[in-house]
């Protein structure tokens, strides 16, 4: 792709300073306003740092706040901003909503002169959405920019997240903006490259598990997987590699690829 994807007429980045394994370069807040009286909606508030909030408040009062999914460097703040503007939030889990029905695919939210659509694509988490515009895509942790995300239980569900990667692998021309990472200019066709990439990690972990269990046909431990699968790459995320590695063998199993893990 070359050079950056154009943000949308109205919309703003604005990028939490909270860097880390998980989270990249920071949480990606996206506040549309510049349509209605200097309301905004803020998709993904972020963490509760002062400097971030005092970013998101200088492009006006916030109308709404909706929430891409659960965790934590993505809705830490929505608590404090509804209290302080009395702004709905938005989410498709009921505990983090506030005066607003839990969302659910095909939902409409109007607020400040927008009108965003809900696609519910659950993977990542049971609750993720993605939120369109007029031709563009928030992709939340769904998709990120130059990564791929993690799929861990009791959450994540890889067979829920490759149903969600066909979904959105038919938005060729829509360009996705994450949660994390830099925009990309096809949904469609990271969708399809992050759904490819995870099936060759899946064959890898076939070999991996069939190898470990040799002819004896007993299954090996989990730990000895996870190591095989990950090794050195493994101890950046060494908390999430084990999980990681079992809802994969889980799932591969599920489908018939491999046996004798319960």
């Amino acid at each position: 792709e070359d050079g950056p994807v154009a943000t949308p007429d109205g919309v703003t980045l604005v990028r939490a300073n909270n860097p880390g394994l998980l989270s990249l370069t920071g949480t990606n807040t996206w506040v549309l306003g510049a349509r209605h009286s200097g309301a905004t909606v803020v998709i993904d508030p972020g963490p509760p740092l002062p400097e971030h909030l005092a970013h998101i408040l200088a492009l006006g009062r916030p109308a709404a706040v909706v929430l891409t999914h659960q965790h934590l460097d993505h809705v830490e703040a929505a608590p404090a901003l509804a209290a302080e503007f009395d702004a709905p939030v938005y989410a498709a889990l009921p505990q983090l909503a506030v005066g607003t029905s839990p969302l659910t695919d095909g939902d409409l939210i109007h607020a400040a002169g927008w009108q965003l659509s809900v696609l519910a694509t659950p993977g990542h988490t049971i609750d993720s959405v993605c939120l369109a515009i007029d031709g563009a895509l928030f992709t939340g942790d769904t998709l990120l920019g130059g990564s791929t995300t993690i799929i861990a239980p009791p959450s994540g569900s890889l067979a829920d997240y490759f149903d969600s990667m066909g979904r959105l692998a038919q938005l060729v021309d829509t360009p996705g903006f994450p949660g994390h990472g830099a925009a990309f200019r096809s949904v469609g066709a990271w969708a399809t490259h992050n759904a490819e990439y995870r099936e060759e990690r899946l064959a890898q972990l076939v070999h991996i598990f069939t190898t470990l269990a040799g002819g004896t046909g007993g299954a090996p431990s989990l730990g000895q997987v996870a190591s095989a699968a990950y090794g050195k790459n493994g101890k950046a995320v060494a908390p999430y590699v084990e999980a990681m590695t079992d809802a994969q063998l889980r799932f591969l199993t599920r489908r018939g690829d491999i046996a004798g893990w319960d």
